[in-house]
């Protein structure tokens, strides 16, 4: 009887696996395809400019919200999870809106520093772009929860797609760098409505119960927010630092050369298809499995999942390293040709990347976040360092902090494992 639960078990765990990827999957394959059309449509200085609204939207994305969205997993009764919900998401609109208002003031600065004209007017609605990710992420823990991965992955594809189709017709309408910016807030838009369709009933319900004990409520959020306080004090700056690391190298390109922002920018979202892919569809499978397990069972998961995803990604990965020199230019054209460069040098980074992100609810479930918040603060002073000290070669920088980071991730998946192996012989 243990071994038939146990298989059936495995079998939900790779259909729930099958229902991620194979919607996520879809959503990459139109980004993918879309990518040889928008680079045809957009130049290396348009792209550069994006990148760098990009940036700062997907800063925002992962903290506005204070990580609160992580913990709606946790709570045993779905009431607290449904009021973690909307704690997450008043404190996303009350974040988003002030650094709204700061992107107003520092805007043209950025725009001068670069060399960008558009991220005067652009920037400020980057703040947007990360309100509406954050309410993306807010609806698929919820649904993460409930075991409901179709409507994550139907929310992923709607995503992709919006953004892709959106950037392809402003593209064609000749509008610059807005079109991007405009294709990526369409995609967005339509994401957070295929998400929250289905729960506008236990959301009116909830927000009638708010408006009938406003005092209760409030009560229970800040005894929720008390509880769940290492999400923003370790998870919350762990989630900043790993953003600002791509953010800043962007910027430090950015100081030298949008147009070589704007290619390095196309080799990263070259590579970002299959870490996206792979990468977040195996974390929440990895949050969902890790929660509630014992120590001892936790252990082998976590070593068959390391193994299992290591195994996956070495291919893509591989290829990706061997066929860019020629596959770049004939897929994105000649214009896009150094993209080719950076997208070898960037393997290393990526592959890491990949495995770190599948890995990294070990840390969270263990309540051990810490360990991330420090590795990840000695890459982003690495990566800055290395920018600043290489700046005049932009392609030799990028190769030492794609080894730098591939260094670093690689201690903080073994030690997860090695942590896991220590908690099972002490459990």
């Amino acid at each position: 009887m243990r071994r038939i639960i146990t298989n059936l078990a495995r079998a939900e765990v790779v259909r729930n696996a099958v229902t991620l990827i194979s919607g996520t999957a879809i959503g990459q394959l139109a980004m993918l395809m879309a990518m040889p059309i928008l680079a045809r449509l957009f130049t290396a200085e348009q792209f550069g400019a994006f990148t760098i609204y990009s940036s700062v939207a997907g800063v925002l994305a992962v903290v506005v919200a204070l990580r609160y969205d992580v913990a709606i997993v946790l709570p045993e009764k779905d009431s607290d999870a449904r009021l973690l919900g909307l704690l997450s998401c008043a404190i996303a609109l009350i974040i988003s809106v002030i650094a709204a208002l700061i992107l107003l003031v520092i805007a043209p600065g950025i725009a001068e520093a670069t060399g960008a004209a558009d991220l005067r007017w652009l920037l400020p609605f980057a703040a947007l772009g990360g309100f509406l990710l954050a309410l993306v992420s807010i609806f698929s823990f919820w649904f993460n929860r409930r075991g409901r991965y179709g409507r994550i992955s139907g929310g992923r594809v709607t995503m992709m797609i919006g953004t892709a189709g959106g950037q392809v017709g402003l593209g064609l309408t000749a509008v610059g760098a807005v079109g991007l910016v405009g294709g990526g807030l369409i995609g967005q838009s339509a994401a957070v409505a295929s998400l929250s369709l289905p729960l506008r009933r236990g959301i009116r319900v909830l927000a009638r119960q708010v408006r009938r004990s406003p005092r209760d409520h409030w009560a229970q959020a800040l005894r929720l927010m008390n509880l769940y306080r290492r999400m923003p004090l370790l998870n919350g700056p762990t989630a900043l630092i790993d953003a600002l690391r791509i953010s800043a190298v962007n910027f430090t390109i950015g100081l030298v050369s949008v147009s070589a922002l704007g290619l390095f920018g196309m080799a990263w979202k070259l590579l970002e298809i299959p870490s996206f892919l792979l990468g977040n569809a195996m974390s929440q499978l990895v949050l969902q499995r890790l929660a509630g397990t014992d120590r001892v069972a936790r252990y082998r998961f976590m070593v068959s999942a390391t193994l299992g995803c290591a195994a996956v990604g070495i291919i893509p990965f591989g290829l990706i390293y061997l066929l860019a020199p020629w596959l770049i230019p004939w897929f994105l054209g000649a214009q896009y040709a150094e993209s080719a460069g950076y997208a070898q040098a960037l393997v290393p980074w990526v592959y890491l990347s990949f495995l770190a992100v599948a890995m990294a609810p070990f840390y969270l479930v263990t309540e051990r976040q810490w360990i991330p918040l420090v590795i990840s603060t000695l890459y982003l002073g690495g990566a800055v360092g290395t920018f600043l000290l290489l700046r005049g070669d932009v392609l030799h920088a990028v190769t030492m902090v794609s080894v730098l980071t591939a260094v670093l991730l690689g201690f903080q998946i073994v030690l997860g494992v090695v942590l896991a192996h220590h908690d099972a012989r002490s459990g």
